[in-house]
């Protein structure tokens, strides 16, 4: 909708893999500034780019949502409909509800309800997650501002800590979203977030 998102994390690869392949220097490893903070990025060997995505705040504040106090899930109603979901800030809002099957999640009848609701008074992103192992994720995304989307770094980013918090998942787990695979590492609790 033209509203600037304040994180974007693949859009923070590609800038990242522009300025090593235009860059005389050929860095590897650089430094770049988002609204969100500082964030490093490292273009591997195989081409891959991982960035370090920050500690996943958890704090209703970080989003933010109108909630109470601090816990792992929340309940609220969206469209008549109960709705239990992790909110965690990656830089930006996000939502992630687990659901039986990514495929046939109601992004686009949930999604935006959750994404304008009252408790989140600078909207939100919504992640649809289906946990399918312990290192494996299936995502789809409702972007906040422009609906679902094909890929989504931070939320890929989201989904990896909620799941991790709930104990459903290691430490290192693929997301596949429609659009490809990213690869998230979270050791937990006090530590940054890495997507490769």
């Amino acid at each position: 909708d033209g509203h600037p998102a304040e994180q974007c994390g693949n859009g923070l690869r590609c800038v990242a893999l522009l300025f090593y392949e235009t860059s005389a220097r050929r860095r590897r490893e650089m430094s770049l500034e988002s609204p969100a903070g500082t964030v490093r990025a490292r273009v591997m060997d195989d081409g891959l780019v991982t960035v370090e995505m920050g500690r996943p705040d958890f704090a209703p504040a970080a989003l933010p949502f109108g909630a109470t106090a601090q816990a792992p899930s929340y309940t609220i109603d969206a469209g008549g409909r109960s709705v239990e979901f992790g909110a965690v800030s990656m830089g930006n809002a996000h939502v992630v509800v687990r659901v039986a099957s990514a495929a046939e999640a109601p992004v686009t009848e949930i999604g935006p309800l959750l994404e304008r609701h009252p408790l989140f008074p600078k909207g939100t992103n919504v992640g649809f997650m289906e946990i399918v192992d312990r290192q494996h994720i299936t995502l789809r995304v409702h972007e906040r501002g422009c609906g679902e989307t094909r890929a989504c770094g931070t939320g890929a980013s989201a989904a990896a800590a909620v799941a991790r918090v709930w104990g459903e998942t290691d430490d290192t787990v693929t997301v596949s979203l429609p659009g490809g695979d990213l690869d998230i590492a979270w050791k937990g609790s006090g530590e940054s977030l890495w997507m490769t």
